[in-house]
């Protein structure tokens, strides 16, 4: 029976069976994974959740091993650079695919460089305020900012991150002029939305979920293409502020050297795609404010391709470059 199955089908039956798996050429030793972020963000957490599922569907240890810096780069090149022998990813998250628009000494292209694996899991990226200023909706807040012209700040995860970007986006859209404050990474400038000092942000639901609850902050739109699974009471920002086509939010995907065989990134895709469904591994997400969209590598490709080439033309149109 076997025998007439395609290669695939016979790949993908091999992660539901493990003594299939045992049979199989691929794997026959440790797994690396690349997180070319810090520990502790949602890139890094998303690495270490699918490296531990990976390594009980595949039978091998999956090591994880940080690379962090300028924005992701260092990481993803010493994927771009690995052999492409299935035995070497990278988990990388949106970022990946601005990199190249907003620097000029990219040492690889995020799209041909690599081939995509899986898309994990997307996140929604929250237009929060500062819970002092008198707006109740997105409209109200557009007004009330453009009525003060110069005298607000937004905060963004630093020069040339997705963050900046998509709050570059809005501004112009809405027509509000505000002062860009960039920190360094997302959480760095937390305590100065909560005092008032940045007034407003677009950036992860999840790490401001208790400031929402608290009234310290205010969330008065969502990020994504449609309404965020968790907060269906809440606006698109696209909806609220009349933006045509704003989407402004993260992912987490795993992408493997180029030229690395299609029949190995069938056997990882298959089993990402099964760890990405296990009932804890689900239960992590919701918790980082994401929702799992583990499907298939044709999928991936078309995302990262969709965004670089959106990103690209924002970046320029907004003239945004990276710091440093």
């Amino acid at each position: 029976m076997l025998k007439a199955l395609s290669r695939r089908a016979t790949f993908a039956l091999a992660i539901a069976t493990p003594t299939i798996v045992r049979a199989q050429p691929y794997p026959t030793r440790p797994i690396r994974f690349i997180s070319p972020y810090a520990p502790g963000g949602t890139g890094d957490i998303m690495a270490r959740l699918i490296a531990t599922g990976v390594s009980a569907k595949l039978h091998q240890p999956v090591v994880v091993e940080n690379r962090p810096g300028a924005n992701g780069v260092i990481g993803a090149d010493a994927v771009a650079k690995a052999a492409p022998d299935g035995y070497t990813y990278g988990v990388v998250v949106s970022s990946h695919t601005i990199n190249k628009a907003v620097r000029g000494d990219m040492p690889f292209d995020p799209v041909t460089d690599f081939e995509p694996v899986c898309l994990a899991v997307r996140t929604q990226f929250a237009l929060t305020i500062t819970g002092n200023i008198p707006a109740a909706t997105t409209r109200d807040f557009i007004d009330y900012a453009r009525a003060r012209p110069g005298q607000l700040s937004f905060a963004s995860a630093g020069s040339g991150s997705n963050v900046h970007v998509f709050l570059e986006w809005f501004c112009r859209r809405a027509g509000i002029e505000a002062t860009h404050v960039p920190y360094r990474g997302s959480g760095s400038y937390h305590t100065d939305l909560l005092a008032g000092r940045v007034q407003f942000t677009i950036d992860g639901y999840a790490s401001f979920a208790q400031h929402f609850q608290s009234g310290a902050l205010k969330l008065l739109a969502m990020g994504g293409p449609s309404r965020f699974s968790q907060r269906p009471d809440v606006p698109t920002i696209a909806e609220a502020a009349g933006i045509d086509g704003f989407e402004a939010g993260s992912w987490a995907g795993v992408i493997a050297p180029a030229r690395t065989p299609g029949p190995i990134l069938d056997i990882m895709n298959a089993a990402v795609v099964a760890v990405m469904q296990e009932a804890e591994v689900q239960r992590r997400t919701i918790e980082l404010g994401a929702d799992v969209t583990a499907g298939s590598r044709a999928d991936f490709g078309r995302v990262l391709q969709t965004e670089a080439t959106r990103f690209s033309a924002l970046v320029q149109e907004f003239g945004i470059t990276a710091a440093g």
